[in-house]
């Protein structure tokens, strides 16, 4: 196999090596050494314990398998689909070099698997990799104890009480971006650019309410942390040599440590955010040494800054490593900076790509009924994907226009938080999560065997009936979570329309209208959105709360 590969690198053209740095060039060749030492040792460690033999598409190249075909996709959950249509609810898909991912679209098997993240299945060596080398070793990468002890020391910055005191952090950025879309209204600006808003919105947010500290992102300050992230390379403008890294990199995650120019690009942007981390850890208080007002000094006790500060600082219990607080608010930057999620941490499957498509079919007219009077939250994807439905579904939007209007003055927490005074906003909410998931999936490698039930039989590739399934050791298993959240046999003949009706009760105090199917999915309001388990979304409320809150202005 090595002889086949070095043959077809030395058959290109000499055009395609000359802008090839020598770094490059050294990486390629360890490349190629590092694939002859895996194929050799996945040889002699081939185990006794086998993963269930199943059916799944085919792919005719070993190396990458079908790896690029669902990276590239700009609707993942479709491909799942077409999958589940032909080879049923579980299946495998070759990601390279014989390798085959087990993927579970099957909601028994989807709570099973989620509930045992992170003891039973673990970050993949790819996903571990790419985090190390752009936040380093925060809460993303931590597994077991490490996990659990980061988790709970930042639980309470996200807490019911915390989140509480956010709301005015909140209504604040909607009441600025409220006046400042009606004078472009005013002044005859027929479009929106409701991205762009969003991402400051959400750098604001999180700035002032997580660190205490105004990154002025609305009021058009170009602040450092922005740009770093333009520092971020698009894949289509990286050399060869990367993308194949890339490529590679589910099978061979340790490519992904190799000095190519992107991985040379990540560490870099990983370092320079290292800087941005320690100057709002100074102004949150690092240091201060009691030098903090006491009221100043309580605020920022249940913030984010404070809780990192505090375990930081602390000798037992709840204690964090300089290098794992400074992973904490690297990844919080760049997770709530919607620029970099979308384009660089997410790339492919992010949905903000998708986004500006479904934009361009929306004409000014629609963008001028529908902003004046709605809402937006902080969250870009949701945001977006919710005025794309309302603004398709213009009944639906003055539903809940009125419903707003009928409120009278700003909610307060409880009556954000309450089935039943703001029904219809917790309805589109919660169908916009149902319907545009930011990660089209989870995948996980599985640490020790694992036996995964499913909700009926399937029938294996060699014809035999069974109502579970062995994960071997080493293998990768994905949750489509796109798939999941509209797949008609678990939300009925009506799952990819955008129907906020389904989450209202059928009768005043009654349950809401979901299938009984739809009832058996365990994570957050019967959705996979937010995965499950012990890696259930930690910033949820934080969202949801950004959310509703700006809904109720607009």
């Amino acid at each position: 196999m090595t002889t086949v590969l070095l043959d077809r690198l030395l058959s290109l053209d000499s055009s395609v090596f000359a802008h090839l740095t020598s770094t490059d060039l050294a990486a390629a060749t360890l490349s190629l050494a590092v694939l002859f030492s895996y194929l050799v040792r996945r040889h002699r460690t081939a185990r006794h314990v086998k993963t269930t033999n199943l059916a799944g598409p085919q792919s005719s190249n070993f190396i990458v398998g079908l790896f690029p075909t669902l990276v590239r996709s700009e609707n993942p959950g479709a491909i799942v689909e077409g999958w589940v249509r032909e080879h049923g609810r579980v299946f495998a898909v070759p990601t390279g070099f014989g390798r085959r991912n087990v993927t579970i679209a099957d909601v028994k098997a989807a709570n099973h698997f989620l509930a045992r993240d992170t003891g039973v299945y673990r970050q993949t060596g790819f996903a571990r990799v790419f985090m190390l080398n752009l936040f380093g070793n925060g809460i993303l990468v931590a597994e077991d104890e490490d996990h659990r002890r980061q988790r709970k020391a930042l639980t309470p910055a996200f807490s019911i009480a915390a989140i509480r005191g956010y709301l005015g952090v909140f209504y604040d950025s909607a009441y600025k971006i409220k006046s400042a879309w009606e004078a472009l209204l005013d002044s005859g600006e027929p479009t929106i650019e409701v991205q762009s808003w969003m991402n400051h919105a959400s750098l604001d947010d999180i700035g002032i309410a997580g660190f205490g500290y105004d990154f002025g992102a609305l009021d058009g300050k170009n602040s450092d942390v922005v740009k770093i992230f333009h520092a971020f390379e698009r894949p289509e403008t990286s050399s060869w040599v990367s993308r194949i890294l890339f490529l590679l990199g589910p099978v061979l995650p340790v490519l992904q440590r190799l000095p190519a120019k992107s991985n040379r690009m990540m560490r870099g942007i990983k370092t320079s955010m290292a800087v941005v981390a320690d100057r709002l850890l100074v102004q949150g208080g690092r240091g201060a040494g009691g030098n903090l007002g006491v009221e100043e000094d309580k605020s920022m006790d249940k913030s984010i800054m404070g809780l990192l500060i505090k375990a930081e600082g602390a000798s037992e219990g709840l204690t964090m490593s300089n290098e794992e607080v400074l992973a904490q608010v690297r990844y919080l930057i760049v997770s709530l900076t919607p620029r970099a999620s979308a384009d660089v941490v997410l790339d492919e499957y992010t949905v903000v790509r998708w986004l500006r498509n479904d934009l361009d079919q929306l004409n000014g007219t629609h963008y001028r009924s529908f902003y004046r009077p709605f809402p937006l939250t902080t969250t870009v994807p949701l945001t977006q994907w919710a005025l794309i439905e309302l603004c398709k579904h213009q009944d639906k939007q003055q539903t809940l226009r009125k419903e707003l209007e009928a409120g009278g003055g700003d909610p307060t927490w409880d009556q954000l938080n309450s089935q039943t005074h703001l029904p219809y906003l917790n309805a589109v909410v919660q169908e916009t999560l149902r319907l545009h998931p930011p990660l089209a999936g989870i995948s996980r490698v599985a640490s020790t065997d694992d036996v995964i039930p499913l909700s009926n039989p399937i029938t294996t590739l060699d014809g035999t009936p069974t109502s579970q399934i062995t994960i071997a050791k080493g293998t990768v298993v994905n949750c489509p979570v796109a798939y999941l959240n509209q797949a008609e046999e678990v939300w009925g003949p009506d799952a990819k329309e955008f129907k906020p009706e389904r989450w209202l009760p059928a009768v005043e105090g009654g349950e809401d209208g979901l299938p009984e199917s739809a009832r058996m999915i365990q994570g957050y309001h019967h959705l996979f959105t937010f995965s499950d388990g012990p890696r259930l979304c930690l910033g949820r409320n934080f969202a949801v709360a950004n959310f509703k809150v700006r809904s109720s202005q607009w």
